[in-house]
């Protein structure tokens, strides 16, 4: 926030679209979402399409979405970044973006697969933040495929390159995705050791997925107490509601 702080104080002239887009930054691991799509879309306004600001500036719109939890929303921005970006990093990653989404209707995991682990071996060693998702998102469809032991792995990967940057929410996600494929293999233990690095690290994004865990395979008398927790962060937090809701329904 302090950051976010000594930007604001510059004169608004000097606000140039890189100053921007790591403000926007600041405020996507704060969670304020209308701030950065707000922000997101006034750099747009002023680039031209294929700049680099223009790239990073549509990267923070998908991800804000997705972040949100409105991943369709993501996916025309995945698309315009696709076909607009020069960059081959961020091409592969508008591509898996959209193929994340198919897969949530009626895509084919196995593809999916095959594609982020192509992109995970030109991230592997250039770029932690980049690599660190690229793991998570492997280990969350290595779990979708049955195959914790796998997810696990990835997962640890995920942990390991995150913990080199100041991701925090995704780190939390990649700790609850190591205590998700855990507990799947039976260790449960680890598997809490993991939740708890998460919620060290971001207890929102821990909250969202350890009610789950608690009602699926450890306790489902503890989950009420934890749904309770997401309903008074519900209050104040669009993630919360829609995962307060997604979690009930459950």
């Amino acid at each position: 926030a302090s950051a976010v702080e000594e930007i604001d104080r510059l004169p608004s002239e000097s606000h140039i679209p890189v100053l921007g887009l790591v403000t926007s930054r600041i405020h996507l691991q704060m969670r304020e979402h209308s701030t950065v799509i707000a922000m997101s879309n006034s750099i747009l306004d002023g680039v031209e399409p294929g700049a680099q600001e223009s790239d990073y500036a549509l990267l923070n719109l998908m991800t804000v979405h997705m972040q949100a939890g409105y991943g369709q929303r993501s996916e025309p921005i995945a698309r315009r970044l696709r076909e607009t970006t020069s960059s081959e990093q961020l091409r592969l990653i508008a591509e898996g973006t959209g193929l994340m989404l198919n897969a949530v209707r009626d895509g084919d995991l196995n593809f999916l697969s095959r594609h982020l682990r192509s992109m995970a071996e030109l991230q592997r060693e250039r770029h932690p933040h980049y690599f660190g998702v690229t793991m998570l998102n492997l280990a969350n469809c290595s779990i979708c495929q049955d195959e914790p032991d796998v997810a696990a792995d990835f997962a640890s990967e995920a942990v390991e390159a995150l913990r080199e940057t100041s991701s925090r929410i995704e780190l939390a996600a990649a700790l609850v995705a190591k205590a998700h494929a855990l507990t799947l293999l039976g260790h449960v233990s680890a598997g809490q050791d993991a939740v708890h690095g998460a919620l060290a690290t971001d207890e929102l994004e821990a909250d969202f997925e350890r009610a789950d865990l608690a009602d699926s395979f450890l306790d489902p008398d503890s989950a009420w107490p934890l749904l309770e927790s997401l309903r008074n962060a519900a209050l104040a937090n669009a993630d919360a509601r829609i995962s307060y809701g997604i979690q009930c329904a459950w």
